[in-house]
């Protein structure tokens, strides 16, 4: 969950809505060329669910002891471990190639989920 402070009230943006629209916009910039190439619809796809494991998380917001609705900063790491592994067997099972982008960002390989339902070490340049 995103959440801005608006004085009286609060606004919440669940985390799969934000990756929603940052796909939007990255389709839109036309100046980038890896989405000129095949993999544009893996990078939009990964974009698009990259937080997808939040869902369950932000439908059922907690509030901390302030008062404040918690935030994706603020969850436990159990919490957060939970719905990245969640999040990117989602994505796995729709693009292999998209679920191994979360892990390409870290810079690092992780066992993560194969699309066939086998575990495999992702390998990383």
């Amino acid at each position: 969950m995103i959440v801005r402070d608006e004085g009286t009230t609060f606004l919440l943006i669940t985390q799969p809505e934000h990756a929603r629209l940052s796909a939007e916009l990255i389709a839109a910039v036309a100046s980038e060329p890896a989405l000129r190439t095949r993999a544009r619809d893996t990078i939009l796809a990964a974009t698009r669910e990259h937080d997808n494991g939040w869902a369950e998380v932000d439908a059922e917001p907690t509030i901390d002891p302030m008062g404040r609705p918690r935030d994706f900063m603020t969850g436990s790491a159990a919490v957060r471990r939970e719905l990245w592994t969640r999040g990117i067997t989602r994505v796995a099972k729709m693009d292999p190639h998209a679920g191994a982008q979360p892990l390409a960002r870290t810079g690092r390989g992780a066992r993560v989920p194969r699309h066939d339902g086998r575990r495999d070490a992702a390998r990383l340049p």
